[in-house]
This record gives C-alpha cells, structure tokens and sequence, in this order.
C-alpha cells in the first residue's frame, strides 16, 4: 500500500515539476507581433497541446468594465531571421454572443449588437440577429386612410 501512495506521490510530484517548468517557459505578455509574412500558419485553440512551452504575444480588447471581447496571440518561430512558422488563436469571450453578433465595448443595457445587415428578432430569442430588415410590429404599421364619399 505505501508503494502505491509512494508512486501516486511521485507521478504529482513530476507532474507539478512540469507544469512549473512550461509556466516559466510558456505564458502570455501583451504586445503586438507581425506574423503576415511567416511561411505557415497554425491556428490553434488557447490550451492545445502545441501551446506549451511557448511564450504567446497578443493584445485584449475589453469592454468598460474590463470583461474580455476578444483577443490574438501569436508565438512565431524563426530560422535565419525570418518567421518560419506562426502558432495563433483568439481568446475565447467572456460575453455569449452568438452568431452575427458582436459585444458591445460600453456594457450598455444590451450586451451584444447586431453586425451590419443583421436585426435582433424580439418574437425568436434562439436566434438573437438575424439576416435582413426589421419587420415593424404591427401596431406601428400606418393604417391608410380612405377619403369620404361626398
């Protein structure tokens, strides 16, 4: 039995040995890096396997309030003074949007707006913006007038 917690206990302690390790090598630092001209680019998810052990660069955009609306970050690999290889993904948001929509930098009393061409639909709120103009409700819709018949 004590074998057993002397191998779990030496499995966490190599464990945390190499989490310490890839958070002194890895991380993020805010800035801004140029990565149009690099040979290949891999778009990875934040937390994949192949972000380990590497330093990523990137610049938050945040609402008023400070909640994340988006971000990139970048690490760049390099051979001869030329970008070889550029790892980048986004960050993911702290506001729900959903499609066709983007979060709105003021916190305002609605937090997502809808993008260009897209309408919020009040009668379906599964689909927040949707494609096209908005229908006036029926009560704003003008009645015509007919003249009397003198």
């Amino acid at each position: 039995m004590d074998d057993a917690f002397g191998a779990i206990g030496s499995l966490i302690f190599f464990g945390l040995i190499l989490w310490v390790i890839s958070g002194l090598m890895g991380g993020e630092s805010q800035g801004t890096v140029k990565y149009d001209d690099c040979r290949q680019v891999i778009n990875t998810k934040q937390g994949n396997w192949d972000t380990y052990f590497k330093k990523f660069t990137g610049e938050d955009y945040r609402s008023k309030s400070g909640r994340l609306i988006s971000g990139t970050y970048v690490h760049i690999d390099t051979s001869g003074g030329a970008c070889t290889t550029a790892y980048v993904y986004e960050k993911k948001s702290d506001f729900n949007c959903g499609d066709n929509s983007t979060p709105n930098y003021d916190d305002s009393v609605y937090a997502c707006n809808c993008d260009n061409g897209y309408h919020s639909d009040p009668t379906d709120n599964r689909k927040p913006c949707i494609l096209g103009n908005p229908t006036p409700s029926p009560s704003l819709t003008p009645v015509p007038t007919v003249a009397p018949i003198n």
